[in-house]
């Protein structure tokens, strides 16, 4: 019982010594100048990856947590400061956030050249190898090669990035901003591949619940994540080294286990194991009993091969002296350097081709003397030799560039061949080298080449498809992956017209194929695909042969542009150009006011059936005929002179023409001031003229002028119909041009700022136009963006003019909504309101009641109502307000203006026709008159109260709908 409890106590000594001694071990030992530091440093700001699962991230509550937060909290606890997390949007964002200072320490970051440059990295804490993540459907087992060609998803900013971008030019890489977006982009098929760790990758496949991916191979590559802090406090660095060395294996293992979950089985349990273990056993019996006989044959052969040695010592001294020779005298580099680095041997040509003599050079190390420094370190030639010594064949060949004595740099390429010592030790090794500075520079020439044609070929906007002798599908780029619906690989191989080319044209096209490729070659052409959805589009082609050495033509270049739109866009303007034909048709011939057509020489070549049928003749009576025949003798003269001035573009005053008709009478008819000019050829062909007939003028005095403001606003109005077309399709066309290559403009530049800020970063600063890159970057994006936005601002102005200038509907059974209709009008005399005021004040009731009626006619009372509005401020400090809102089952409206305001004499006759007091600038005194006739056929109300001095107020009421009818405007 004694040495039972004796032993006890010794156990729980052992035990509290070994505790207290992990202790001692776990605190990690500083310098006084640390932690005088760390006194001076008592907050460190750490800037973790916001969503890197499970390596680190922010939770739903906004919680940094993962694997770097266990390791930041022991951290934390170990320097006795505090760590302020700082939480950033993307990694993108949080680098450059490093770059810029903003933070003190990123907790979890893979170390390359570029991150070097600004930020110190501690020996990684977590070390996860790369994989490659693919759908289910993709072939096992793929290496990083495989991915040549491929499309693959890597998060932005992330150490994969570089790595793949840097040494796989061949991959087209996908920046994805996290890496949710790049499985999905892979589940979805529009990436085929992703690279990522293996811990993140399983995490994010099974946290989005992806049941598709899978993961396909593995890279070369590891992410090795460090403790990353500033580079201008090396002191941080130093303490978070030794911080990291002082935490425990068992916890940091601890900690990998709590959030990475492998499942692993017993080697013991797998019967593959017992049948290797009994295949080695047997073996080795076998091996044994071979060796016992082996060595007793060996015994009598070593005589023998000793005496055959010694003779062959003096032949070898001399065969030595011969190599040594041939050795100096060669026309290749040759070299040997042991373990360490060192040259022990340096022939004639190499110190020819690297400036340096046999004494300058042996014994020195090639790091430094003929292998740049920063290429690599002493540390890696170490490793490097270990590993030549155990692995020969992995480094019998290569290629680097080297330095020469003057500094110049020059590629060669080694062959290597380790030498072992009298003991078969690895002792020196054998390189054999040759100049390829022009070979790489050629290289560098022709990848460059194939760089920039590839990325025209594939961001190219117009569609860009080759094709062999037999019409199957060489290249697919980009356009016209987006255009059919089909990727390259679905398509690659496959005839054209058996994909995207309609059965009823494949014929056509067949034809058309057949003739390029014997020679008679159509440079252009049209035909219509049919995408992978059914969708056809219109395609117009150019197209060129690409021909072998003997002439024959071997691939066909088709580059296409998809007119689909455009053709659209022209059936509309044939469709617009036609409707606006027959208006004018209905103006010209239905109008109450009559209209000639006269050419230059006078002879009438058109003329209204009412013109026509208010002188009694047919209308192919007068046709063919001078005017002179049917104007009285007295005011011909006149009528000449007066038709002169009308085809020199000259203002002509209105004029009573007294006109023949064909019962013998003398009709006066009251032709209009205003004339069209019609030309041919860019020269005036013809004139278009209004009149009415006043022969009992005085009887009518009152209905003569009402005709003639008519007669004018009809003049008016049909030349705006024949002119608004085609004016609002001159210029929506350019437009449309801006809007278009404002948007490609955008792409391009999106594409072209990531490279051009990659080099600037690189050492090569880059001017625009005279403006440093990093104006240029933030500046160009905005410059952009207002071309575009301006162009559109143009498209809706002219929309809603177009809007306004159509002919007006007499149907009254619009849902109408007012405050869409105080839009359109605000937009259309928006110039009127910028020149007139400075104050101009919407307030809009959103739940207005919808009305019933015609949108133009109201538009038309709007636009009237805020014109008089504008037209009444004597100055620009003066407000325009318009108001909309709902009561008892109206609509209302109110346009208020501090205007001069109306004298209460003229207030009574403001909505009497012919009444203005504007004469003298042009008003008519219809406007308000319409306008109030519009409201009550609408079965509203139209009133105006004023104050001279102070201002108007023109209120309009309308019936809310109670029920639905009609289109919603």
């Amino acid at each position: 019982m004694k040495l039972s409890r004796w032993l006890l106590i010794y156990c729980l000594f052992l035990l509290i010594l070994s505790q207290a001694a992990s202790a001692r071990r776990s605190l990690p030992h500083f310098s006084e100048a640390e932690r005088q530091w760390l006194s001076e440093h008592p907050v460190i700001r750490v800037a973790p990856d916001p969503y890197f699962p499970p390596i680190e991230w922010f939770d739903h509550s906004g919680t940094f947590t993962g694997i770097a937060s266990e390791y930041v909290a022991i951290a934390e606890k170990m320097l006795g400061v505090r760590f302020e997390i700082v939480h950033y949007e993307s990694w993108d964002d949080l680098l450059a956030g490093a770059q810029a200072r903003e933070v003190d320490l990123l907790s979890a970051a893979a170390q390359s050249p570029n991150r070097s440059n600004y930020l110190s990295f501690t020996e990684p804490h977590l070390v996860f190898p790369g994989v490659i993540i693919t759908r289910k459907d993709a072939q096992d087992q793929l290496t990083i090669d495989d991915l040549h060609g491929m499309k693959v998803a890597i998060v932005s900013g992330y150490v994969w990035h570089e790595m793949v971008g840097k040494e796989h030019p061949e991959i087209m890489i996908d920046p994805v901003p996290d890496i949710q977006t790049g499985l999905r982009k892979v589940s979805f098929g529009i990436a085929d591949a992703m690279v990522e760790n293996i811990a993140t990758a399983s995490w994010g496949i099974e946290r989005e619940g992806i049941t598709n991916l899978m993961i396909s191979g593995k890279t070369p590559y590891t992410s090795r994540l460090s403790f990353a802090s500033r580079k201008d406090w090396p002191e941080l660095n130093s303490i978070l080294k030794k911080t990291l060395a002082a935490i425990d294996s068992k916890k940091k293992d601890e900690i990998y286990r709590r959030w990475i979950r492998l499942d692993s089985v017993s080697v013991l349990r797998q019967p593959i194991f017992w049948i290797s273990l009994l295949s080695v056993l047997g073996a080795a019996c076998i091996i044994i009993l071979l060796v016992i006989g082996w060595n007793r044959s060996l015994q009598r052969k070593v005589e023998q091969r000793t005496a055959e040695l010694n003779s062959l010592l003096h032949k070898l001294s001399e065969s030595e002296h011969k190599f040594i020779e041939m050795v100096e005298n060669a026309n290749s580099i040759i070299l040997c350097m042991d373990r360490s680095g060192r040259v022990t041997f340096f022939n004639r040509f190499a110190e020819t081709f690297f400036g340096f003599s046999s004494k300058e050079i042996i014994g020195r190390n090639v790091i430094g003397a003929i292998v740049p420094q920063q290429s690599t370190t002493g540390e890696e030639l170490v490793q490097r030799m270990a590993d030549i010594g155990k692995h020969p064949e992995r480094y019998a060949s290569n290629e680097n560039e080297n330095v020469r004595k003057d500094g110049s740099r020059v590629w060669v390429s080694w062959t290597n061949k380790p030498i072992c010592d009298l003991n078969g030790n690895f002792s020196e090794i054998l390189c054999v080298g040759n100049d390829i500075t022009p070979l790489k520079a050629a290289q560098e020439e022709l990848r460059k080449e194939r760089d920039f044609s590839e990325a025209v070929f594939r961001t190219a906007g117009a569609l860009v498809c080759v094709l062999d002798q037999k019409g199957k599908v060489v290249q697919f780029n980009g356009t016209c992956e987006q255009i059919s619906g089909y990727r390259f690989a679905d398509i690659k191989g496959l005839s054209l017209w058996e994909t995207v080319i309609p059965e009823n044209e494949r014929a056509k096209v067949q034809e058309r194929f057949s003739r390029l490729v014997a020679g008679d070659f159509p440079n252009h052409g049209e035909n219509r695909w049919v995408s992978r959805t059914g969708e056809p589009r219109l395609i117009s082609w150019h197209n060129t042969a690409l021909t072998a050495p003997d002439g024959t033509i071997e691939y066909i270049v088709a580059i296409g542009t998809d007119i689909t739109e455009a053709r659209r866009a022209e059936k509309r303007a044939d469709e617009a150009l036609a409707e606006a034909e027959k208006r004018y048709r209905f103006l010209f011939e239905e109008s109450p006011a009559g209209a000639l057509i006269m050419r230059s020489d006078g002879i009438i070549i058109d003329i209204s059936r009412s013109l026509a049928d208010a002188l009694g003749y047919a209308r192919e009576e007068i046709i063919g005929n001078t005017a002179a025949r049917f104007v009285a003798e007295e005011d011909r003269e006149e009528q000449l002179q007066r038709l002169t001035r009308r085809f020199r573009n000259e203002q002509t005053e209105q004029a009573e023409v007294k006109v023949k008709a064909k019962n013998g009478d003398i009709r006066v008819i009251l032709f209009s001031a205003g004339q069209a000019v019609l030309y041919k050829d860019g020269k005036p062909d013809a004139v278009l003229v209004a009149g009415i007939e006043i022969t009992d003028r005085k009887a009518a005095e009152t209905l003569a002028k009402q005709r003639e403001q008519e007669l004018m606003h009809a003049d008016k109005m049909a030349s705006l119909g024949i002119l608004s077309s085609g004016v609002a399709h001159e210029i929506n066309n350019p437009n449309n041009f801006i809007i278009l290559n404002a948007d490609n403009l955008r792409d391009i530049w999106h594409d072209a700022d990531g490279a051009l800020d990659k080099l600037n970063d690189d050492g090569f600063p880059i001017t625009l136009a005279g403006i440093p890159w990093n104006d240029v970057r933030d500046e160009v994006p905005r410059l952009i963006d207002g071309v575009s936005e301006g162009a559109k601002r143009i498209r809706n102005i002219v929309v809603n003019f177009k809007d306004f200038v159509r002919p007006q509907s007499s149907a009254m059974d619009q849902r109408v909504c007012l405050n869409k209709v105080i839009d359109a009008a605000t937009v259309i005399v928006a110039n009127l309101i910028r020149k007139s005021t400075d104050c101009f004040e919407l307030s809009l009731d959103h739940s207005l009641p919808k009305t019933k009626g015609n949108m133009q006619k109201i538009e038309q009372v709007v636009i009237n109502c805020i014109t008089n509005a504008c037209q009444a401020l004597p100055g620009r400090d003066r407000a325009v307000r318009i108001t909309t809102w709902g009561a008892n089952s109206s609509a209302i409206l109110e346009i208020t203006d501090e205007g001069e305001g109306i004298a209460p004499e003229a207030l009574k006759h403001v909505f009497d026709p012919f009444f203005t007091t504007k004469r003298d600038s042009g008003g008519t005194g219809l406007g308000l008159a319409i306008s109030y006739t519009i409201i009550k056929e609408h079965n509203g109300d139209l009133t105006i109260t004023s104050e001279p001095g102070k201002g108007t107020t023109v209120r309009i009421v309308l019936p809310a709908l109670t029920e639905p009818s009609g289109e919603v405007i």
